[in-house]
């Protein structure tokens, strides 16, 4: 979906679920930085951003 329509919310935070729970978290967060970029106050992704850096450390 995201080939169709890049800035689709859903198929961003649903790529970076995906990355998170294959333990890719630089790719998770990528992809949920792409998210906040669309929806800015998703506080979610906010959160998963945090806990995927937490895991890198």
């Amino acid at each position: 979906m995201i080939r169709l329509n890049s800035i689709h919310f859903g198929a961003l935070h649903g790529l970076g679920l995906c990355h998170m729970a294959l333990g890719n978290y630089k790719a998770a967060i990528q992809a949920f930085q792409q998210a906040l970029a669309v929806q800015p106050y998703s506080l979610e992704n906010q959160r998963l951003i945090l806990e995927c850096t937490f895991s890198l450390s």
